[in-house]
Protein backbone atom coordinates (compact mmCIF):
# COMPACT_ATOMS: atom_id res chain seq x y z
CA UNK A 1 0.00 0.00 0.00
CA UNK A 2 1.38 3.38 -1.02
CA UNK A 3 1.92 6.18 1.49
CA UNK A 4 -0.87 8.18 -0.15
CA UNK A 5 -3.33 5.31 0.16
CA UNK A 6 -2.30 4.74 3.80
CA UNK A 7 -2.94 8.43 4.51
CA UNK A 8 -6.31 8.31 2.76
CA UNK A 9 -7.24 5.25 4.84
CA UNK A 10 -6.27 7.18 8.00
CA UNK A 11 -8.53 10.06 6.96
CA UNK A 12 -11.49 7.97 5.74
CA UNK A 13 -11.25 5.04 8.12
CA UNK A 14 -11.75 1.39 7.40
CA UNK A 15 -14.12 0.53 4.58
CA UNK A 16 -17.52 -0.64 5.76
CA UNK A 17 -17.71 -3.77 3.62
CA UNK A 18 -15.30 -3.92 0.66
CA UNK A 19 -11.63 -4.03 1.58
CA UNK A 20 -10.19 -6.96 -0.36
CA UNK A 21 -8.42 -7.38 -3.66
CA UNK A 22 -10.02 -9.12 -6.62
CA UNK A 23 -7.17 -9.74 -9.09
CA UNK A 24 -9.40 -11.77 -11.45
CA UNK A 25 -11.62 -8.73 -12.01
CA UNK A 26 -8.67 -6.45 -12.78
CA UNK A 27 -7.22 -9.07 -15.14
CA UNK A 28 -10.57 -9.23 -16.98
CA UNK A 29 -10.76 -5.42 -17.13
CA UNK A 30 -7.22 -5.06 -18.46
CA UNK A 31 -7.79 -7.78 -21.03
CA UNK A 32 -10.99 -6.00 -22.14
CA UNK A 33 -9.23 -2.64 -22.39
CA UNK A 34 -5.96 -3.96 -23.79
CA UNK A 35 -3.95 -1.82 -21.35
CA UNK A 36 -2.70 -2.08 -17.79
CA UNK A 37 -4.54 0.07 -15.28
CA UNK A 38 -2.51 2.03 -12.71
CA UNK A 39 -1.63 0.05 -9.59
CA UNK A 40 -2.73 2.81 -7.19
CA UNK A 41 -6.14 3.10 -8.90
CA UNK A 42 -6.67 -0.65 -8.46
CA UNK A 43 -5.43 -0.54 -4.86
CA UNK A 44 -7.79 2.33 -3.96
CA UNK A 45 -10.79 0.55 -5.44
CA UNK A 46 -9.74 -2.78 -3.94
CA UNK A 47 -9.84 -1.07 -0.55
CA UNK A 48 -12.99 1.07 -0.88
CA UNK A 49 -14.82 -0.54 -3.78
CA UNK A 50 -17.04 1.15 -6.34
CA UNK A 51 -19.41 3.86 -5.25
CA UNK A 52 -19.15 7.41 -3.99
CA UNK A 53 -17.25 9.36 -1.38
CA UNK A 54 -19.72 11.54 0.51
CA UNK A 55 -22.11 11.40 -2.45
CA UNK A 56 -19.74 13.67 -4.37
CA UNK A 57 -16.91 11.70 -5.99
CA UNK A 58 -17.90 8.42 -7.59
CA UNK A 59 -15.56 5.75 -8.86
CA UNK A 60 -16.06 2.84 -11.24
CA UNK A 61 -14.64 -0.66 -11.09
CA UNK A 62 -15.79 -4.09 -12.15
CA UNK A 63 -17.68 -6.13 -9.57
CA UNK A 64 -18.38 -9.31 -11.54
CA UNK A 65 -15.99 -9.11 -14.53
CA UNK A 66 -18.52 -10.15 -17.16
CA UNK A 67 -18.11 -8.95 -20.72
CA UNK A 68 -21.38 -6.98 -20.46
CA UNK A 69 -20.27 -5.17 -17.31
CA UNK A 70 -16.84 -4.34 -18.73
CA UNK A 71 -18.35 -2.99 -21.94
CA UNK A 72 -20.78 -0.84 -19.91
CA UNK A 73 -17.93 0.56 -17.79
CA UNK A 74 -15.38 0.94 -20.59
CA UNK A 75 -16.83 0.62 -24.08
CA UNK A 76 -14.15 -0.57 -26.47
CA UNK A 77 -16.08 0.97 -29.33
CA UNK A 78 -14.57 4.22 -28.09
CA UNK A 79 -16.16 7.56 -27.42
CA UNK A 80 -16.01 10.20 -30.08
CA UNK A 81 -16.74 13.21 -27.84
CA UNK A 82 -13.40 14.75 -28.75
CA UNK A 83 -14.46 14.78 -32.40
CA UNK A 84 -17.94 16.18 -31.73
CA UNK A 85 -16.79 18.92 -29.35
CA UNK A 86 -12.98 19.34 -29.50
CA UNK A 87 -13.06 22.46 -27.32
CA UNK A 88 -14.64 20.53 -24.46
CA UNK A 89 -12.83 17.25 -25.13
CA UNK A 90 -9.43 18.04 -26.67
CA UNK A 91 -8.09 14.52 -26.12
CA UNK A 92 -9.11 11.16 -27.60
CA UNK A 93 -10.84 8.48 -25.58
CA UNK A 94 -9.74 4.88 -25.34
CA UNK A 95 -9.35 2.72 -27.45
CA UNK A 96 -7.72 5.35 -29.66
CA UNK A 97 -3.93 5.49 -29.12
CA UNK A 98 -3.19 7.38 -25.91
CA UNK A 99 -6.92 7.73 -25.33
CA UNK A 100 -8.33 8.55 -21.92
CA UNK A 101 -10.20 6.00 -19.78
CA UNK A 102 -13.01 7.23 -17.55
CA UNK A 103 -12.69 5.96 -13.99
CA UNK A 104 -15.20 8.12 -12.18
CA UNK A 105 -16.70 11.54 -11.86
CA UNK A 106 -18.22 14.05 -9.49
CA UNK A 107 -21.67 15.40 -8.84
CA UNK A 108 -21.05 18.54 -10.90
CA UNK A 109 -20.73 16.44 -14.04
CA UNK A 110 -16.96 16.40 -14.43
CA UNK A 111 -15.49 13.10 -15.60
CA UNK A 112 -12.32 11.73 -14.06
CA UNK A 113 -9.96 10.24 -16.61
CA UNK A 114 -6.62 8.50 -16.79
CA UNK A 115 -4.30 7.97 -19.72
CA UNK A 116 -4.28 4.53 -21.33
CA UNK A 117 -0.67 4.48 -22.43
CA UNK A 118 1.17 3.44 -19.29
CA UNK A 119 0.93 1.56 -16.02
CA UNK A 120 2.16 2.75 -12.63
CA UNK A 121 1.06 5.68 -10.47
CA UNK A 122 -2.04 7.53 -11.65
CA UNK A 123 -1.72 10.90 -13.29
CA UNK A 124 -5.35 11.87 -13.24
CA UNK A 125 -7.17 14.28 -15.50
CA UNK A 126 -10.51 15.99 -15.12
CA UNK A 127 -12.67 16.10 -18.20
CA UNK A 128 -15.52 18.28 -19.34
CA UNK A 129 -19.02 18.30 -17.94
CA UNK A 130 -21.82 16.27 -19.36
CA UNK A 131 -24.77 18.49 -20.13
Amino acid sequence: MTAALKRLRELLGEPAWWGWARPRLWEAAEEHLGVLLPADYKALLDLYGPGAFDGFLYMDRPVDGTADELERLWPVSGRKSHLDDPDRYPFPFHPEPGGLIEWGGEEGGHRLLLPSRRAGPCRLARGGRDR
